[in-house]
């Protein structure tokens, strides 16, 4: 419940009852937020300000952390700097599993993606195992389908569609492509995201396949999705934890997340039995065979999944590693959390 005078204003003057408020917030580079002081939990928060910065290259950020300029880094350090932080003992580093998945969405209903030989070639072309250490030094996990392995619901389906260049030129054949074909790709313009892009690249590439890497800033790349407006190839973020909402999510026609453009009426009745469905087991059935008959038609390219890297200076007190709490909250965990300012001046910061 909103006041009415503050509807138009809600995007740029955040309003609520939280341990912060918005003081400043400067697009692309910084949102400071101040402590609130009519916040409902007495005693809380113990900091006064608390100061986000947007660090997009994965070494300034990585600079910033030593330099002692940023306390905590929750997103910005690059699996390539993990080993090096861990070793040092200065440092505390957590490494933690994710439910992000980051696929290549094929835009099911406009050629030459139409047609499944030609999507399961794309899958087939890629050595995940490669992308896995190149882009991202080791960290992640390959999987072969949306359902998180920790869920009870998980099908292991990471080798449905192995690596396999020339059945990949095969099934291009099949389909009138021998020449392979030309596409373009969106990507976020994150330094991991498009050195992965790069690397599915030149593999798309040995089997006659030219993808054109579109670098978006974030918040256009997201526009792009949720108003119909990615191109063929679209470089998907989506969380992936409960199982029957991800492949709503994914499979659904009428979903905004539906970013490879799955329109079946099958695959929705099959949606609506699982959703509607009561007995644990039967909804598991649901979403195996669901997953496999997904899988096989390939809609999404699924890449190795990332790995969150949470590192802070031991100065920060009373924080443990914590990225947010409930649905992506972190202002609570901050409300917790204070600087021991003599540790940090007797460390030379």
């Amino acid at each position: 419940i909103y006041p009415r005078e503050a509807v138009d204003t809600l995007k740029t003057q955040p309003l609520g009852t939280g341990p912060f408020t918005v003081s400043e917030w400067v697009r692309g580079d910084r949102i400071v937020l101040t402590k609130n002081k009519d916040y409902w939990v007495k005693g809380l928060p113990h900091l006064d300000k608390v100061t986000y910065r947007f660090i997009p290259d994965p070494n300034a950020a990585l600079a910033a952390l030593k330099a002692g300029d940023v306390d905590v880094s929750a997103f910005g350090i690059g699996p390539e700097s993990v080993d090096e932080l861990k070793k040092d003992p200065r440092f505390q580093v957590i490494v933690g599993d994710t439910t992000n998945d980051v696929t290549l969405s094929m835009n099911n209903s406009k050629k030459p993606f139409s047609d499944k030989r030609v999507r399961l070639a794309v899958t087939h072309a890629i050595n995940k195992d490669e992308v896995l250490k190149g882009a991202m030094f080791g960290h992640g996990k390959i999987l072969g389908s949306n359902v998180d392995p920790l869920n009870p619901y998980f099908v292991d389906l990471a080798k449905r569609v192995p690596y396999d260049p020339a059945k990949a030129k095969k099934l291009l054949a099949e389909a009138g492509l021998a020449n392979g074909f030309e596409f373009k790709a969106q990507v976020p313009s994150f330094p991991e995201q498009l050195k992965k892009a790069q690397i599915v690249a030149g593999y798309l590439s040995a089997i006659g396949v030219k993808m054109t890497i579109e670098p978006k800033e974030y918040g256009a790349f997201l526009s792009l999705m949720t108003t119909g407006k990615h191109g063929p190839g679209y470089w998907h973020f989506a969380g992936m934890s409960n199982p029957t909402a991800s492949i709503e999510k994914l499979y659904r026609s009428s979903s905004v997340w539906n970013s490879a453009r799955v329109n079946d009426p099958k695959v929705d009745a099959a949606l609506d039995t699982i959703q509607q469905e009561r007995d644990p087991d039967k909804v598991k059935k649901g979403v195996a065979a669901l997953t496999n008959e997904m899988t096989a038609r390939a809609p999404f390219l699924f890449l190795p999944r990332p790995r969150s890297f949470t590192v802070w200076w031991p100065w920060v007190k009373n924080y443990y590693g914590e990225i947010s709490v409930s649905a992506r909250r972190d202002a609570p965990v901050w409300a917790r959390a204070w600087i021991d300012q003599d540790l940090k001046k007797s460390m030379g910061f």
